[in-house]
């Protein structure tokens, strides 16, 4: 198969055991993307996922790396908005501007006939 990860193997023959903080190394520099992280230490991700979900310290370093990348897109964002890019302003507004009243509304407007039942205390109940 093509895609199949071949595993490293000690001279022995046994799979080669890696480290958390080659784990961790790779996670940084993949930005937090576990199939590229996976590739980069030959496992696979289901592997690997599993034995980020089993350390603290691992789970800590993948949002870490993630938020990376939030960082990265931010900068993008802000470059498109000095540009001038509409789409990058009507985001930045939509979400971050919300406190300042940017915000979309939708309205719905129904026609049509509706029927209405009145429950009067009194006179029992009356279709209209």
């Amino acid at each position: 198969m093509s895609g199949e990860i071949k595993k490293r193997k000690q001279e022995d023959g046994r799979p080669l055991k890696i480290s958390d903080e080659e784990i961790e190394e790779k996670l940084y520099k993949c930005l937090g993307n576990i199939s590229m992280t996976a590739r980069t230490v030959d496992m696979s991700r289901q592997w690997l996922k599993e034995r980020i979900d089993r350390s603290p310290r691992l789970t800590f370093v993948l949002k870490d790396a993630r938020e990376a990348i939030i960082d990265i897109a931010e900068i993008k964002l802000v470059s498109a908005i000095e540009s001038g890019e509409p789409w990058a302003v009507a985001m930045v507004l939509k979400t971050i501007g919300k406190s300042r009243g940017y915000s979309e509304k939708i309205e719905q407007e129904i026609t049509g006939s509706v029927g209405v039942t009145i429950i009067d205390d009194v006179g029992g109940r009356r279709d209209q």
